[in-house]
């Protein structure tokens, strides 16, 4: 798989599996689909169709039931949410019920009006609107680990959602409905189990290190050529290295990248440094998305910015973007905390 970053995609290998651990998710992504990463984002995954061709899009959401409304009851709350925040959507067919990996489910089509692709086609006029056709999927997960209430509907709900041109349905269809059908969950306590067992090794694998074994691992340049098929489309440069800040001794990793994507140029400039005594952190990440061309009206760029400082065991982050800035705070985990410096050295201690 290429390198992915904020704002930017990536192409996935002929069937790829996916997974997030946290939801204990897994599925097959269709072939050469390209990987939409926003962290700003509550979707745990977006797709778009192969060759950045952008035909289709999917999406996958898990939300809370928190009415442990049954099945047939979300599906039909959907179908009028639907009706209210769509212009004459027209069900496409009867909704299907079944089973996904035991759960009760549930699948929905919709044909739309029509549509631009691009916001910009709207003034150029150099495309016609055209209708479009979406897909959602109801699934409901296995429930929570601090559910106790099990003869009611899961308190967890995935939402799968296809957003598809009506030209390419049949083909969004078909990659949208293979990617459900290899869907597979875990259970939240298999997956806090798994998840101590993982904590309790790598706890003892950290207190085996030294700082200074981290700065041996140290790589002072490397350099990454990102392609997609036989080409390529950008570049990553990475630099690892003892450094000081603030008067702090410590370690320092700069991560430069340039990615050409369709009629953009994504830019990325990483700054992480950790200080000798484990007690202080920053980092900043930079994230600009220009256009090669653009028409008179439109913005030239969209930047994304975090930076991050931890203190003792205090982490506040700020992140900056096209929809405004939020600041997070929150206190170090207690158990198996690794810095954003030692998270990019990890490769070569792990060899």
């Amino acid at each position: 798989m290429l390198f992915t970053w904020l704002g930017s995609t990536a192409t996935a290998a002929d069937g790829e599996p996916w997974g997030d651990h946290a939801h204990g998710l897994t599925a097959t992504l269709p072939a050469n689909v390209g990987r939409v990463i926003d962290p700003l984002d509550d979707a745990v995954l977006r797709i778009i169709s192969p060759n950045g061709e952008d035909d289709y899009r999917i999406s996958i959401e898990v939300k809370r039931n928190d009415r442990r409304s049954g099945i047939r009851k979300i599906v039909k709350t959907a179908m009028q949410g639907a009706s209210f925040t769509a212009v004459d959507p027209e069900l496409l067919g009867k909704q299907r019920f079944m089973k996904i990996e035991q759960r009760d489910a549930a699948l929905v089509y919709y044909r739309h009006g029509d549509r631009y692709r691009k916001p910009w086609e709207r003034v150029t006029g150099k495309a016609k609107p055209q209708p479009w056709m979406s897909g959602h999927a109801f699934v409901l997960m296995p429930p929570s680990e601090t559910d106790n209430r099990a003869h009611l509907p899961s308190d967890r709900l995935l939402v799968m959602t296809l957003d598809v041109d009506a030209a390419q349905y049949e083909r969004g269809r078909a990659a949208f409905e293979s990617m459900l059908r290899s869907l597979r969950m875990q259970s939240p306590k298999a997956i806090a189990l798994r998840r101590m067992e993982r904590i309790s090794a790598s706890e003892l694998w950290q207190s085996d290190m030294k700082f200074q074994d981290w700065l041996d691992a140290c790589i002072p340049l490397q350099l990454f050529r990102i392609r997609q098929s036989d080409r390529d489309i950008g570049y990553m440069r990475i630099r690892q290295m003892p450094g000081e800040e603030m008067q702090l001794k410590g370690l320092r990793v700069v991560i430069e990248s340039r990615v050409y994507w369709q009629d953009r140029i994504v830019d990325t400039l990483g700054k992480y440094f950790l200080s000798e005594d484990d007690m202080t952190e920053f980092w900043s990440s930079l994230v600009t998305e220009r256009r090669r061309q653009h028409k008179k009206g439109e913005r030239e760029s969209v930047s994304w910015a975090e930076t991050g400082l931890r203190s003792a065991n205090q982490i506040s982050v700020v992140r900056d973007g096209p929809t405004g800035k939020k600041t997070y705070n929150w206190a170090k985990p207690t158990q198996a905390y690794l810095p954003q410096a030692k998270l990019h050295l990890l490769g070569q201690m792990l060899k």
